[in-house]
């Protein structure tokens, strides 16, 4: 149980990197980011990252909170 929520915690982190990096090359670069206000398709595959970002890091949580719970409840004796 410990090493999946170890597994857990690196997946968390590494998403969560991903995500900042991705915000921040979109702050640091502003040429970047006109084009992506002016590239349809290019915002398009923007929104599509956020949300999959957004929805495995919802995911990691859930399974993190899951496995919390579970060793609370092995650990009670019930």
């Amino acid at each position: 149980m410990k090493k999946a929520k170890r597994e857990k915690y690196v997946q968390l982190a590494i998403t969560a990197a991903a995500g900042i990096a991705f915000f921040l090359v979109l702050l640091l670069a502003p040429d970047l980011r006109d084009r992506l206000f002016l590239d349809r398709s290019l915002l398009s595959l923007c929104a599509i990252m956020w949300a999959f970002m957004i929805i495995t890091i919802i995911f990691i949580l859930v399974d993190l909170e899951r496995l919390i719970r579970w060793e609370a409840k092995g650990q009670d004796g019930g």
